[in-house]
């Protein structure tokens, strides 16, 4: 459909930071036979491009202006056009820019990928009428208040879709129900404190969302009607305390789940039960204080788990029962009582790790941890991991159970390892490396006669 220059003419307004970089070093490059770009005190007027697959433009001026047809026959496939706002100090007017279209500006071009960065946007969605058959859309920086609900139906086919660093505080019910095409949303670096049920109607291709850098305090139940999701992320959202009990009811094609860098304390046992497909869960940099037994058990299909830089006070008996993992991750713990603020010694009850079976488990970092009498009874390991763990002298029944194809206890304060302190364990390789310990005292430990030993 053909509209009226005249008429149609609508605005977006576009926030960026008045650059100080002159107009010649800007815009030098752009002014060549296959794109006419003008120049005029503080306005750049984009009047025709090219032809190119690509279109990459930073402005350096208060206002922008797209002619019509200023792409028609030029072939771009991809266009961004974005505003530095690096040195931006404000958010006064006088900072903000204007670029002017026309539904026409996007006549005759096929797009596949648009991006808008560093803009204060108020669009018609009439500007972008033209553009039904784009794929992937890029809004990021742009002081969007709300899904923009109205604009996406222009754009049925929609694969992707980055509404990131933004200013977003709910995410409304069927907010995205026109995009029944789409495979990954990004709304990370938003200020999102609510997602309303039914907030993801519609996105029954989804496979990835990303949730990282908001505000909301609770992690709620509002995953229904993602049928296809795969990956969910949840990073750097301080104000993140409790996760409820049924987030994940609705998500059992999980295969990937982050929820890292939080202010969650508490795993509750069950949360993670109807994830049976999950193979990677980074729940690293939290305020997590305990493992609780069975809190992972029903995981049968999990490879990787992270559990790094959290808090955690204790590991209960069979917190890790029935997992068959390639990587554990327990390193850096700050152990530190919620209420006193006191930092606490980690204990490892007996029989933490039994029914473990795991290629490499990594407890580097955390010091001098408690380990009690049998405590990694029934592990079963390639790699157990404890150098820097400021571990003193290893006693009789701390290793009991132990089955491992190499044991590294690098860089600890060890000077005695009691007589038989291996003999009820299976170890191939031990690591004794910047320890005091004799290598005299080495037949005494009731390790095999083929053990690898270095000190």
């Amino acid at each position: 459909m053909k509209f009226s220059t005249e008429i149609y003419l609508i605005s977006l307004v576009l926030s960026i930071r008045l650059l100080s970089i002159t107009r010649s070093c800007e815009f030098s490059s752009l002014n060549r036979s296959d794109r006419i770009i003008n120049v005029d005190g503080n306005t750049t007027r984009v009047i025709k491009i090219g032809n190119s697959d690509r279109f990459d433009m930073m402005f350096g001026t208060p206002y922008a202006i797209i002619d019509p047809q200023a792409f028609d026959g030029s072939g771009v496939k991809t266009l961004h056009l974005s505003f530095n706002t690096s040195n931006h100090t404000s958010n006064e007017a006088s900072n903000y820019g204007r670029i002017l279209l026309t539904p026409e500006s996007f006549v005759g071009l096929d797009l596949d990928s648009l991006s808008l960065k560093g803009t204060d946007l108020t669009l018609n969605r009439d500007g972008l009428t033209p553009l039904r058959s784009l794929n992937h859309l890029t809004l990021k920086s742009c002081n969007i208040v709300e899904v923009p609900t109205i604009l996406l139906m222009s754009f049925p086919k929609l694969q992707s879709l980055i509404l990131s660093h933004n200013n977003m505080t709910v995410v409304h019910h069927n907010g995205f129900e026109s995009l029944q095409h789409l495979w990954y949303l990004n709304l990370s670096s938003n200020n999102i404190t609510t997602f309303e049920s039914g907030c993801f109607n519609g996105l029954e291709e989804l496979e990835r969302l990303d949730l990282s850098g908001n505000s909301f305090i609770l992690l709620p139940d509002a995953f229904e009607g993602l049928p296809k999701l795969l990956e969910l992320h949840v990073r750097n959202c301080p104000n993140l305390k409790e996760i409820d009990d049924n987030a994940f009811r609705a998500t059992p094609t999980l295969t990937a789940l982050t929820i890292s860098g939080t202010g969650v304390r508490s795993l509750q046992p069950g949360v993670f039960d109807g994830l049976l497909r999950l193979k990677w869960l980074q729940l690293s940099d939290n305020q997590i204080n305990r493992i609780r037994k069975n809190l992972f058990n029903k995981l049968e299909s999990l490879e990787y788990l992270f559990l790094d830089n959290n808090r955690i006070m204790r590991m209960e008996s069979h917190a890790f029962s029935r997992l068959n993992l390639r990587y554990l991750g327990l390193s850096y713990q700050s152990p530190m009582d919620s209420d006193t603020f006191h930092v606490q010694r980690q204990v490892i009850e007996n029989r933490t790790f039994d029914g473990l079976t795991v290629d490499i488990i990594s407890m580097v970092g955390t010091l001098n941890p408690n380990i009690t009498p049998a405590a990694f009874d029934g592990l079963i390991a390639g790699l157990v991991d404890l150098h820097c763990a400021n571990l003193g002298n290893i006693e009789t029944d701390i290793f009991i159970g132990l089955n491992v194809r190499k044991l590294d206890l690098r860089l600890n304060r060890i000077s005695i390892i009691v007589a038989d302190a291996f003999k009820e364990a299976v170890v191939e390789e031990l690591d004794l490396s910047f320890n005091s310990v004799k290598i005299t005292d080495y037949p005494s430990w009731g390790l095999s006669e083929t053990a690898l030993v270095t000190i």
